[in-house]
């Protein structure tokens, strides 16, 4: 496995591909969120191999990209799937074939089985695309109990054996979870469950940690903390059966953190800092050298 990063996770905004590079270098992680788009633009402008170059100078490699089609959305997904093509070819040429997709956790109408089928029709039609161009989406499933009872009639898929439930009706090597601690935790998963899944299963991971002093049913999506700060969420065991599966890859931590957020706005290095030491703490809890 491998320590990533994804700045605007931890408050570090409006940095551009190299400055999002040299911030990862500087602080010691090895691989990086992108923007797809902006690095096919730079390559477009300037080569592939100027970006390929860009992540060698500062020792960094690129970890993942958020997938620029939203695939349940019906009128826009077959427009913005034809920009796909040629973004997997430049994700090709700078070796990062990894994107990363959610799945809502609600709906408001019809029935579960029929909207179910519907996102499998849709993902298959998503999934076909990224085969063509030899890469893969990781879907993030939501389990923060206060999230989806705030928003949604009706649950949908809010854990990961819901997550892995359509992945499999899917059918379709394109297709893994970003598994994510936290929605883990919060759904009441379990580490055995994380043991039973194959390391192709996963494609990406986000570790953090959650406020202590709340039950599940009080946490906020949008309010965690870095990994190992409070010790409530076992993510260091979590990985440890992640490494026994075979899985890796990137590591990313997402801890929607006001403190942090407020550290980065000032002092966007010793947010880095102190994101990069908690990555170090999980890694040596985990018993992975650091």
């Amino acid at each position: 496995m491998h320590q990533g990063i994804i700045p605007g996770a931890i408050g570090v905004t409006e940095l551009n591909l190299q400055e999002s590079v040299a911030f990862t270098g500087r602080h010691g992680f090895d691989n990086v969120m992108i923007n797809i788009e902006e690095a096919h633009a730079v390559a477009q402008e300037h080569g592939t191999d100027y970006v390929v170059e860009l992540f060698g100078e500062y020792g960094v490699k690129p970890g993942g990209w958020n997938l620029p089609v939203r695939w349940s959305d019906d009128q826009m997904r077959g427009e913005r799937l034809a920009d796909l093509p040629a973004l997997m070819e430049t994700a090709n040429a700078i070796g990062c074939t990894a994107a990363t997709s959610g799945i809502s956790p609600g709906f408001d109408d019809g029935e579960h089985a029929a909207h179910f089928e519907r996102a499998v029709e849709q993902l298959r039609e998503v999934a076909a695309v990224l085969e063509s161009g030899g890469c893969r989406v990781g879907l993030e499933f939501i389990g923060t109990p206060s999230y989806r009872k705030e928003r949604w009639s009706h649950e949908f898929i809010a854990d990961l054996d819901g997550a892995m439930k359509l992945i499999q009706a899917v059918d379709s090597p394109a297709l893994g979870t970003l598994f994510d601690v936290w929605h883990h935790w919060v759904s009441g998963g379990t580490v055995e469950q994380v043991a039973a899944l194959s390391a192709a299963d996963v494609v990406l991971v986000h570790v953090n940690d959650a406020p202590a002093g709340l039950t599940i049913e009080e946490q906020i999506d949008t309010q965690r903390t870095l990994p190992m700060e409070t010790g409530i969420i076992p993510a260091a065991e979590m990985l440890q059966a992640l490494q026994r599966i075979g899985f890796d890859g990137p590591v990313m931590p997402e801890p929607f953190s006001a403190p942090l957020n407020e550290l980065a706005a000032t002092d966007p290095d010793a947010a880095g800092a102190r994101t990069k030491e908690s990555m170090d703490q999980l890694w040596t809890a985990a018993g992975f050298a650091v």
